[in-house]
């Protein structure tokens, strides 16, 4: 399966979240209707990687605010640098576009330079930097909205993560479950890892996790603490870190698990967006990819034509197919299970990672 640097507007991810003012654009294009989708305060997670004089991770999480008429207001991040802390960080405005299909543009200079796709409700996006010289990153946002606690965490959840070390393995990605105690904040679970290529399980695991009225959240898992915010009514648990000054970078999602889910649960048109880390003798080679999916609610995801930025060299990708099946639960499983994960309740919301059998390092998010 297709995986599956200059002074610019937006950066996000030690320059691409970094929302930099000098020589922005205004709003977005004419009509104006998809650009209401983007609009009010949203979470914002995200985790780049390059491979520059020494290897770097960073994971990064905070709040951005949208007007709904084509710009980004502000905001505020802070990120860890493989294991150092800076943050938060105030950003400036910039603008963005919304086409018709929902396809969501972060501008420079009123050229895009990172683009993905925002859920019909405007709920949930994605995005990943396709400007030549940027660095790899996905980008997941969700709005926050609604009123939460403890108790808006309870069943099952799917959980993939994506994580960098400088030390010894250095690129892995998780996946699992973990089932969540509503209000007692506690949580059990176990996670598979692929860590630089090789496989094994975590075994049992704990989690504990206190969530604000506005759906902020905080999270220690068996050890490692990170933070993040409640959307989607409880769908999806957008996290980052970790908070802790010597720990390495995460990022985390985790979506609710399902009862009598079928293939048919994913349907129509979605946003595929991912990361990938190859291991190397010389070093890591990270790749983002930016796709609009079309799934029937059959057996096969289908990628339309999309865009991969691979260590900051830019190009079209002409993508292809997998296959796919959702278990009752909500386990959802891609390309013969080689990557792993779950669908939300209600098939808008989907995360993936692996590979299961060995190999590159994967971690994908879905939207439609």
């Amino acid at each position: 399966m297709m995986y599956l640097r200059a002074p610019l507007c937006v950066f996000f991810l030690a320059g691409l979240l970094v929302l930099a003012s000098a020589g922005c654009g205004g709003g977005g294009g004419g009509g104006g209707d998809p650009l209401l989708l983007f609009s009010g305060t949203y979470a914002i997670i995200g985790f780049e990687g390059d491979n520059d004089v020494v290897d770097t991770g960073r994971a990064q999480w905070g709040e951005i605010t949208a007007d709904g008429a084509g710009v980004v207001t502000g905001g505020s991040i802070s990120e860890n640098e493989n294991g150092v802390l800076d943050g938060p960080t105030a950003q400036a405005a910039s603008a963005y576009t919304i086409d018709a299909d929902r396809n969501l543009s972060i501008l420079s200079g009123g050229v895009p330079f990172l683009t993905g796709r925002i859920s019909a409700d405007g709920r949930v996006a994605t995005l990943s930097p396709i400007a030549a010289g940027t660095t790899p990153a996905i980008i997941i946002l969700g709005r926050k909205e609604g009123t939460y606690s403890n108790a808006s965490l309870s069943g099952l959840y799917h959980i993939a993560m994506i994580a960098y070390s400088s030390g010894v393995p250095e690129d892995q990605v998780y996946w699992g479950q973990f089932t969540l105690a509503g209000a007692a904040g506690t949580g059990s679970g176990s996670l598979t890892i692929n860590a630089d290529g090789s496989t094994g399980s975590s075994g049992a695991l704990s989690m504990t996790y206190s969530v604000a009225a506005d759906g902020s959240a905080t999270v220690g898992l068996s050890g490692l603490s990170l933070s993040g915010t409640v959307v989607a009514g409880g769908d999806v648990v957008l996290l980052a870190g970790s908070t802790d000054a010597l720990e390495p970078p995460f990022m985390a999602v985790l979506i609710k698990g399902s009862a009598g889910a079928t293939n048919a649960l994913l349907n129509g048109s979605y946003g595929f967006t991912g990361m990938r880390m190859q291991e190397t003798p010389a070093s890591v080679e990270w790749t983002s990819a930016h796709f609009n999916a079309t799934i029937i609610g059959a057996t096969t995801i289908s990628l339309g034509p999309g865009t991969t930025n691979e260590d900051g060299a830019v190009g079209p990708d002409s993508g292809g197919a997998a296959d796919y099946t959702v278990s009752p639960d909500g386990t959802l499983s891609v390309n013969s299970g080689s990557l792993v994960g779950g669908v939300s309740p209600g098939g808008d919301f989907a995360v993936l990672a692996g590979d299961a059998a060995g190999g590159d390092m994967e971690f994908y998010f879905l939207v439609r």
